[in-house]
């Protein structure tokens, strides 16, 4: 009985103790979560945080920082990769397989580096053309969200087109995740591409991670993917990744923009877009004697005139079209504006319903003939036709034929 009274007094003494609080950072709770999160497992955990304890030659030590403000951010980094890791890598493990130690290295580079920018201005670099065009709305968003962004809409884009696309997930996951490595500052001093486009630099990233696997018919393919995606793409995973970061870079452009963007057929007027065609039929140009000219009821316009204009008019629509911004969709937007010139009955029979351009010879006044890509479109389908042979009929023809090949 003594012993118990001695218990209760001891509880309310307790009790009656004013207790300090605890003050936990960031990096102290994650270990904890990861611990007890049922989609990791204990030893990879262990093997992370011996890796991280030791100390490495070969680390990349950033500069001098405000050290409350790098833990913080390092905190932050850690989370937002373990919740990607949760929900996009441990559903394919299986899949990944021999891979999933390579993925582990890129999940830490975008861990520790990912905070940089995600696009780069660097003046020899691929990108920069459309990055000027894009300006300051893609600023602010990290290079790891960017790149978690295009992984999972490329993830979504295999499994939409690919009717069994498990034999895939590796080499999409790995080119996703490693396509923009090389726009990391440190990364690119480490591999001596400071001026070296970044799609080189990733590459190069990548195939120092996956050394083993030199030689390997996914890795030579992941290298081609990731080499392609700002350039024409040879290989359909090259297009799918190319698709992924356009999709990736629209949303991002919509959200800093705060309003969603319009479909290409919502915002694209075929008539008005013909008027602005219009103005330029038989209108001599510097360099060039013409970017659009009329022959025998046809008006033939370069290609890339017709796409410059559609972007002249998206951007006086204040419409933000990713596949305008980005000289790499050139193509893509081309096709797209040719079609809504067939639907519309526009075009001549000379060009096949297949095809977005057709060769023509053209003889001149005066100099060799010339072989052009051209777009042939009806007169008839111009408002201002009368116009533009007024134009034509006061000046001698520099044009005498034109001959399709």
């Amino acid at each position: 009985m003594l012993e118990t009274v001695r218990t209760i007094f001891a509880i309310l003494r307790e009790k009656d103790r004013s207790r300090e609080s605890i003050v936990l950072s960031l990096d102290d709770l994650c270990p904890l979560w990861i611990k007890y999160n049922s989609s990791f497992k204990q030893e990879d955990v262990t093997k992370e945080t011996a890796e991280r304890s030791k100390p490495q030659s070969e680390e990349i030590v950033p500069d001098t920082q405000d050290a409350a403000a790098d833990q913080a951010g390092n905190g932050k980094a850690h989370i937002l990769v373990q919740a990607f890791y949760s929900e996009v890598i441990e559903p394919h493990r299986e899949a990944l397989a021999g891979t999933l130690e390579g993925v582990n290295k890129i999940m830490e580079i975008l861990e520790r580096y990912g905070d940089c920018p995600s696009v780069v201005t660097v003046v020899t670099d691929v990108e920069r053309a459309e990055v000027t065009r894009i300006g300051d709305m893609l600023s602010k968003v990290t290079l790891r969200d960017h790149t978690f962004n295009v992984t999972r809409i490329a993830l979504q884009l295999l499994k939409d087109t690919y009717h069994d696309p498990v034999g895939y997930i590796p080499v999409v996951i790995v080119a996703a995740l490693g396509h923009d490595l090389g726009k990391i500052p440190e990364m690119r001093s480490q591999n001596g591409y400071v001026k070296a486009d970044h799609p080189r630099t990733s590459v190069s990233i990548i195939e120092d991670i996956f050394q083993k696997d030199m030689g390997a018919h996914w890795l030579k393919l992941v290298t081609k993917v990731i080499g392609e995606h700002h350039q024409s793409a040879t290989e359909p995973l090259s297009e799918l990744l190319k698709e992924a970061d356009g999709k990736a870079r629209q949303m991002e452009i919509e959200q800093a923009e705060k309003k969603a963007s319009l479909s290409w057929e919502e915002w694209f007027d075929c008539k008005g877009f013909l008027s602005k065609v219009g103005e330029t039929v038989n209108v001599t140009q510097t360099g060039s004697a013409f970017r659009a000219f009329s022959i025998d009821g046809t008006v033939y316009c370069d290609a890339t005139f017709l796409y410059e204009t559609a972007r002249v008019m998206a951007a006086e629509k204040s419409i933000i079209d990713i596949t305008l911004l980005r000289d790499t969709d050139k193509d893509k937007a081309l096709r797209r504006i040719v079609e809504v010139l067939r639907k519309s009955d526009c075009l001549t029979s000379d060009l096949g319903k297949t095809y977005t351009t057709r060769r023509y010879e053209i003889e001149v006044e005066q100099g060799k003939p010339k072989k052009l890509l051209l777009v042939p479109v009806k007169a008839s389908a111009f408002e201002n036709q009368d116009e533009f042979e007024a134009i034509k009929a006061s000046h001698p023809p520099l044009i005498k034929r034109i001959t399709p090949l």
